[in-house]
């Protein structure tokens, strides 16, 4: 069973221990890195202001955080029961790169602002792929499941039991 969440993180400043999934630890710097790109994240300075905006954005936060948390977790499974990003898959990691490029209209452009958030253009291509793996993960987990229900949800996540979870809020 994962772990109860500390209520605060460990450390000070973008170092500061958020979440550790099973031997991968996650710091502040991981996770705003990513958050600082997410549009629903971005939107928020545009609709609101003062104690609002900040209260919203650690909302926002937290649920990100969980989120984020749930992917590395994922990933570890796949790779656990021998999953990987094929040649396959390129085409998907390169339709989701092109997701990417479209708002920002060059690559250029892109890694710009990649590079505002602490981000290189790999890092973002290892992410995507990691969600592909997520993706390739689910399909196998209800490749022979005509229909889910609470019983094979419970028991997809009874499985999780031996991989322990532990996090903080950001």
């Amino acid at each position: 069973r994962p772990q109860e969440a500390p209520p605060t993180p460990v450390g000070e400043g973008e170092h500061a221990i958020l979440a550790v999934v099973n031997d991968e630890v996650l710091t502040r710097r991981d996770v705003e890195k990513y958050l600082a790109l997410e549009p629903g994240y971005l939107d928020l300075s545009q609709k609101l202001a003062g104690a609002e905006l900040e209260a919203q954005r650690a909302v926002y936060r937290k649920e990100y955080l969980r989120g984020f948390v749930e992917e590395r977790l994922l990933v570890q499974i796949a790779r656990k029961q021998g999953l990987g990003v094929e040649d396959s898959d390129r085409d998907a990691l390169r339709r989701q790169m092109e997701w990417w490029i479209k708002p920002y209209g060059s690559q250029a452009r892109l890694e710009q602002e990649l590079q505002k958030a602490g981000l290189s253009l790999d890092e973002l291509q290892r992410r995507e792929a990691d969600r592909i793996l997520v993706s390739k993960l689910q399909s196998h987990v209800l490749a022979d499941v005509d229909w889910v229900g609470p019983a094979e949800v419970r028991a997809f996540f009874d499985g999780l039991a031996a991989h322990t979870i532990a996090g903080g809020g950001t």
